[in-house]
């Protein structure tokens, strides 16, 4: 059966859950694991700059993920 069209933005709610968490925590700690959000040290432009990247790759990543998934058959 395959991937209908929609799913590769399904697959987005995660990453976008993790950055939220990710910038929720490191606003009471002041502590970020990644450089690319870390809100101490960038812009509020960089950073909108650099999650919007991050998504734009995965939804990209989901979708060649798809068109591969149509192009092999198992079985």
């Amino acid at each position: 059966m395959p991937v209908p069209r929609w799913h590769p933005l399904l697959w987005l709610l995660y990453p976008v859950a993790y950055v939220i968490f990710v910038l929720i925590r490191g606003e009471s700690t002041h502590s970020y694991p990644y450089g690319f959000i870390d809100a101490n040290q960038l812009s509020g432009a960089e950073l909108t700059r650099n999650v919007v990247g991050l998504l734009i790759i995965f939804t990209a990543m989901g979708y060649v993920l798809r068109a591969i998934g149509r192009r092999v058959r198992v079985g």
